[in-house]
Order: structure tokens, then C-alpha cells, then sequence
């Protein structure tokens, strides 16, 4: 039973910044080019899918760089310390000065003991939440670079030709350069005017670009 618990805590954590990571970048982005967030309100599995492929890359990085470490601590430094505490006396002796002077002559009593294990637990936690909420600020300052690269070709009168559209608003086909969907809703920006256009999915199109 407590295994369940502990996938489903895990299932919910992992939703939850999985969905503020999206929700981050997303805020950042659409804020920068001074969108109308209610007209292109995301859907929930639009935020999870966004903040998945934020975080997937950074996760694999962590992983590359953790398990060396690990694996150099458990092969290496750990199995270094054995050696020298079974090896000879005076090494020994040596460790056990060094480990006296650290964390004291006394051995600590059972209340000792849980007050540090208290400690620790907070200092985790806390280096957790920190890193957390530096992380949303680096994905929204992320969503804002990316708006203002957009605008900046905007401003020099090119758009990206992937992201250039047609698209049919009171009967008139204009051509625009997509900036984001939402669950409902895009916006577009002309490029002649910069004026930003809200339309639905449905009432636009885009022409594929042959490869080479």
C-alpha cells in the first residue's frame, strides 16, 4: 500500500512541474509580445506536453552529469575509505581523528540524533524548492528570449518561413506569421502593419515547405 502511495505522490508531483514549467515558459512568452491571454487559453495537455519537452533535455543533462559523480563516490571514494580502515593501524587511527574532529568525541544521544536527521530533511527540501522556483524563472525568461527574437524579426521584416500562414478573418485571406495556438484560439502578426490577429484553428492554412 505505501508503494501506491509513493507512485501516485510521485505521479502528482511530476504533473505538477511538468504543467508550471509550461506554464511558465508560456506566461513569459505571450506576455513579452503583449498577447491576450484569455482568447489563447491553453489546454492542460497542451502545458504538459510543453513543459515535457522543457524539462527533458535538462533532465537527461542531470542525469549524464549525477551518475558519474555516483558511481566515482561509490567505486571510488567509498571503497577508498574501506581500504584504508582495514588497511593498517595507524591509518585507521588517523580516519578516526579526523571523523572525532568533524562530528565530535561524543557519541550523540537519540535525540541528538533525530533533531540532525530533521536538519537534513529541511536542508533537502529547502535546496529542492529553490531549485524549483529558479527553474520557473529560467523557463519563463526562456518563453520571454524567444518572444524577443520573434520581435526582433518582426521588426526587421522577416518571419520564419515554418510559421508563416494564410489565414481567412472576415472573409479576407490574410497572410501572417503564426505566433502561438492555444486551446481554441492563435495569433498571428502581420507583418506590414504588426497588428496581431486572433483567429480559430480552423480558419487558416499553411503550406508545407519542400525539403531538400
Amino acid at each position: 500500500m505505501s508503494k501506491l502511495a509513493d507512485s501516485v505522490i510521485l505521479l502528482a508531483l511530476g504533473t505538477a512541474i511538468l504543467f508550471c514549467s509550461g506554464t511558465a515558459y508560456y506566461h513569459g512568452y505571450v506576455t513579452t509580445l503583449d498577447l491576450e491571454t484569455q482568447i489563447i487559453e491553453r489546454g492542460f495537455h497542451q502545458t504538459l506536453y510543453q513543459g515535457l519537452m522543457l524539462t527533458i533535455l535538462p533532465a537527461i543533462y542531470l542525469s549524464l552529469v549525477a551518475f558519474p559523480l555516483f558511481y566515482f563516490y561509490s567505486h571510488g571514494l567509498l571503497q577508498l575509505y574501506v581500504d584504508l580502515l582495514e588497511g593498517k593501524y595507524s591509518r585507521k587511527k588517523k580516519l578516526i581523528k579526523i571523523k572525532k574532529i568533524w562530528l565530535g568525541k561524543k557519541k550523540d544521544r537519540q535525540i541528538q540524533i533525530n533533531a540532525k536527521k530533521q536538519t537534513t530533511h529541511v536542508l533537502i527540501i529547502s535546496i529542492a524548492v529553490l531549485s524549483f522556483i529558479f527553474s520557473m524563472f529560467l523557463l519563463e525568461k526562456k518563453g520571454r528570449n524567444e518572444a524577443k527574437e520573434v520581435m526582433a524579426l518582426t521588426s526587421a521584416g522577416k518571419a520564419a518561413k515554418q510559421k508563416t500562414i494564410t489565414a481567412r478573418i472576415d472573409g479576407q485571406k490574410i497572410d501572417l506569421q503564426l505566433l502561438i495556438c492555444g486551446a481554441r484560439n492563435c495569433a498571428g502578426l502581420k507583418m506590414n502593419d504588426k497588428n496581431i490577429y486572433y483567429f480559430t484553428h480552423t480558419s487558416f492554412s499553411h503550406k508545407q515547405q519542400e525539403r531538400m
